[in-house]
Formats: C-alpha cells, structure tokens, sequence
C-alpha cells in the first residue's frame, strides 16, 4: 500500500472514531494508546461493528456505517504492523545497506514501500527481516514477496495455520530451523512449508528469498516468541 493511500485511509479511521474512549487515546498516527502500551484499533472496532450490526439504524445510513467500517477492519492490519517495524534514522540506515547490497547483486526490487520489520523486539540486526511485498491477492489466493535478511539477521521461529508457502534463495545462504531441525540452504535451492510448520531462518551472509504462497492474514502468524504481537500471535 502506497503512503499517501494509507495516510488517506487512516484519517477516516480517526475522523469516525471518538478521541477519547475510557481510558483509550488515539493519537494521529493511527495507534490506540493505554496504561499498558499499544493496543490496535481492533480494540474499538469489533464493539462499533456489533453496535452496527444490531442497532436499528435506517438502511441508507447502516450502509454507510458498514462501508466506512470495511475500510477501517481493512487498514488495522497496516496500521498494526507499523507498529512492528523501524522508523526514522534506523530505518534509512537499514534500507541504505540493503540497496548497497542489491546494487552489488544487480537486483532490482519492486516500486513498492517496503518493510523494516524488527517485531516490536527493539533489535532489528537480530531479529528482523525487510520485506517487499510483490502481491497479496486474498480472492484470487496467492501472494508473492522478497524477503531480504542481513549476516546474522534471523526471521524468528513461526507457523501459520492458513498460509502454504515455497521459499526459492535468490542470493546468498541460510541456516533454516524447521519443526526443530537445522538445515543449511545455499542459493538455487527450493524450499516448502506446508501449513503448521515451525520454522525461521538466519543469514549466513546476506541472503534474499523470493516466496510464492498463498494469502497472508493478520492473525496467521504464531511465534514462539510471545513478546511478539499479541501473545506471539501477529
């Protein structure tokens, strides 16, 4: 999604949303704020959904309400998992060496915004990845994206109970975890994982893997590492 559309989008979120409800503030970047940190916007929004849902309101005006709500259910995942990624100088820096890297392997990424994702862990050149997100076609079912991992960088241990994917290493190599085992990758080798398989990757130098799978959905990444997203579920 480009920044402009997702700028557009997160105003009407806040424009039908109350600045104040109990003891939740949402602030202007889309964040709904608490006593025990960031909470998304899912928050609020299931209960305005049920209010919808089974208030009598006039069939124009219920209409309207819903389509404003499918657009707001449809940018909590964006604004969620801007929370999950590096801002500001650390994220120039991380993009900087990363095209210094694609410059010397002659690669091109798509024109799309990517993703410095370090999981809400707070140590990026752990535990983190760059995503580029090529497509994620939900009604048609697939999805297809670069993810890049720096020397040492891990994508943490996960499953997802939805998604089947195939990894192909474009560049460079990986030692892969899989349902416990650990593996080696070089470049050239295809790898698949089947739904309900744990799995991580690190860098073993920079590496590059295009995925082929079928559509992500919020909710259909579980971690081992409950610190991430809510309960390790993201």
């Amino acid at each position: 999604m480009f920044e402009n559309e997702t700028l557009d989008r997160q105003n009407l979120a806040l424009s039908v949303l109350p600045k104040k409800t109990n003891d939740f503030n949402i602030t202007k970047q889309g964040r709904v704020l608490r006593g025990d940190g960031v909470s998304p916007l899912s928050t609020i929004l299931g209960p305005v959904a049920q209010l919808v849902e089974h208030c009598p309101f006039k069939a124009g005006a219920a209409r309207s309400i819903r389509a404003r709500l499918t657009i707001l259910k449809d940018i909590m995942a964006d604004i969620e998992r801007k929370n999950y990624q590096i801002w500001g100088k650390k994220r120039k820096q991380a993009l900087n060496k990363f095209k210094n890297v694609l410059k010397k392997w002659e690669i091109t990424m798509p024109k799309v915004k990517p993703q410095v994702l370090d999981l809400g862990l707070g140590n990026f050149y752990k535990t983190g990845l760059i995503e580029y997100w090529i497509a994620n076609e939900d009604k048609e079912g697939y999805c297809g994206k670069f993810l890049f991992v720096f020397n040492g960088q891990t994508c943490p241990y996960h499953k997802h109970n939805y998604k089947h994917e195939t990894f192909f290493i474009l560049k460079g190599k990986v030692r892969m975890k899989i349902n416990g085992k650990k593996i080696v990758k070089k470049q050239g080798t295809v790898i698949t994982m089947p739904q309900g398989s744990y799995h991580s990757f690190t860098g073993l130098g920079n590496a590059l893997l295009l995925e082929v799978s079928k559509p992500c959905k919020p909710n259909d990444n579980i971690f081992k590492n409950k610190k991430i997203g809510k309960n390790g579920i993201l």
